[in-house]
This record gives structure tokens, C-alpha cells and sequence, in this order.
């Protein structure tokens, strides 16, 4: 599986490739709930960690989390409405 380390602001995150039956499961859920848990299995960060990143890191972790996992508009699947 492939991984790749982020720094940001100092902290340092490691985003793993996911497996494909995770992201499967996601489909599933909300759109707000399966981006937490996209960036949570990929970072393996906790509720509390989560909580408290800021926009501009959110959006830095995404960006990676997407591009290791080759998510985009096209494979990814449509999560539940």
C-alpha cells in the first residue's frame, strides 16, 4: 500500500492508501460524514484531531488523501443523499 508523509504547520501526517472495501463503505454515508471518515482512515487521526484542524489543513490532508487514493470526480463513489 502506498504512503506518503505531510508536513503541515510543523505536525507531521502519514496518508495511507486505503483499501478499496473502506472506500466502498463510505458510498453509504453523508457527504460531511464520509469525508471525516476518508481523511480519518487515510491519516488515522482521532474525533478530537479532527475537531480541531483548521480549514487550510483540512483542505492541504484532502488534497493529499485524494491523490495517493486516486480519488476524483470520476471513481469515487457517489456518497448516500
Amino acid at each position: 500500500m502506498r504512503k506518503e508523509t505531510l508536513e503541515i504547520e510543523g505536525k507531521e501526517y502519514t496518508i495511507t492508501e486505503l483499501k478499496y472495501k473502506d472506500v466502498a463503505e463510505l458510498q453509504e454515508l453523508s457527504k460531511s460524514e464520509s469525508a471525516k471518515k476518508l481523511l480519518q482512515l487515510s491519516t488515522g487521526i482521532t474525533d478530537e484531531e479532527y475537531d480541531e484542524i483548521g480549514m487550510s489543513t483540512g483542505i492541504e490532508l484532502m488534497k493529499k488523501v485524494n491523490e495517493v487514493n486516486n480519488i476524483d470526480s470520476e471513481n469515487f463513489p457517489k456518497p448516500a443523499q
